[in-house]
């Protein structure tokens, strides 16, 4: 039985030895920077940088005019009566810089203070051009140049159906009045 007893002890130690030096070989190979490895390449990317585009609106000067008579030179001491159509317009200087581009020109902000319902239309904005051309309230950039300026106008109609002395001495607060230009998302082309 000794025998055997010494044979095995000789076979675990060699086995022992046999493991410690198979682990400090993978070891060696992994953690020293050997040869076990899978080929790689790596090349240098020339993807560029990515831009923002730009989006902005300055007003350039504002008017409000009847169609009775003309320019009013002070729209708070101007008294409207039935049948008369007052526009205000502003001028608007619009950037728009992106290639996928568009933004949506509205117009918020009145409160009626005192007008009886169905005596006052109010529309708007409409937009045009330098030259005086309407075009569509959704804007993209222009061909040569990052911005243009456009005049978007809101018409106040008192109806000439107005009765009685319905809405006198009413107001129509426009002092809120302001023209806003929302980008839309590229999808909503």
């Amino acid at each position: 039985m000794r025998n055997n007893t010494n044979t095995t002890r000789r076979f675990m130690n060699k086995m022992i030895k046999g493991a410690v030096v198979a682990g400090l070989g993978v070891a060696l190979l992994l953690g020293g920077g050997g040869t076990l490895a899978y080929w790689n390449q790596a090349v240098e990317s020339e993807a560029g940088v990515v831009a923002a585009g730009d989006l902005n609106l300055v007003s350039q000067g504002e008017t409000w005019t009847s169609d009775a008579t003309g320019t009013i030179a002070d729209i708070a001491e101007y008294r409207v009566v039935p049948g008369e159509t007052l526009t205000f317009s502003q001028e608007l200087e619009v950037t728009l810089v992106g290639d996928q581009m568009q933004a949506e020109l509205t117009v918020d902000g009145a409160v009626n203070q005192g007008f009886v319902d169905g005596t006052v239309d109010i529309t708007g904005p409409e937009i045009t051009d330098a030259a005086g051309n309407a075009i569509a309230p959704v804007l993209k950039p222009a061909a040569d140049s990052d911005t243009v300026t456009v005049t978007a106008s809101v018409t106040f109609v008192f109806s000439a159906e107005t009765t009685d002395r319905q809405s006198t001495n009413a107001s129509y607060d426009f002092s809120q009045v302001r023209f806003v230009l929302s980008q839309l998302s590229p999808s909503q082309a």
